[in-house]
């Protein structure tokens, strides 16, 4: 298992300094999560069979990343290979619990971090999801105000 980190924009510290000309800088707070809590209780052939419907292979091929690791004389593992469809599954779980909405990684990773951005045109895991769900919540945030 590994662990994600992320700030959640929801905090609202902040610090200024003594220079009245200078505005308040919000430092969100740092959460640090481990993706065992949403896969404890999801066999392989769940994952695979719930969240791997929604990546096709053309698409996991076509990754530079991808490409460059299979024309290399060492190859890629299985797991190496897969690893996107954690890796998409775990920004799909750190955005529904807790509003993350961004991830940074090396270029190495780049490749799995839009994993979880293209996927099959399914919107199950995609930013078209993500942003609809946000407004949904904004919309029901709203309503339970008036």
């Amino acid at each position: 298992s590994s662990s994600s980190s992320f700030h959640n924009s929801s905090s609202n510290s902040s610090s200024s300094n003594n220079d009245s000309s200078s505005t308040n800088t919000v430092i969100p707070e740092a959460v640090v999560v481990n993706n065992i809590q949403w896969y404890r209780s999801v066999s392989a052939v769940a994952f695979l069979r719930d969240i791997g419907k929604h990546f096709r292979l053309s698409s996991m091929l076509n990754k530079d990343s991808v490409k460059s690791r299979l024309a290399d004389t060492s190859g890629m593992s299985f797991t190496e290979f897969s690893y996107q469809l954690l890796q998409a599954n775990d920004f799909y779980h750190l955005h529904r619990q807790y509003g993350c909405s961004v991830q940074v990684g090396g270029s190495d990773q780049y490749g799995n971090i839009t994993a979880g951005l293209t996927t099959s045109g399914d919107e199950t895991l995609s930013t078209g999801t993500m942003q609809t769900a946000k407004a949904q919540q904004q919309q029901q945030q709203q309503q339970q105000q008036q």
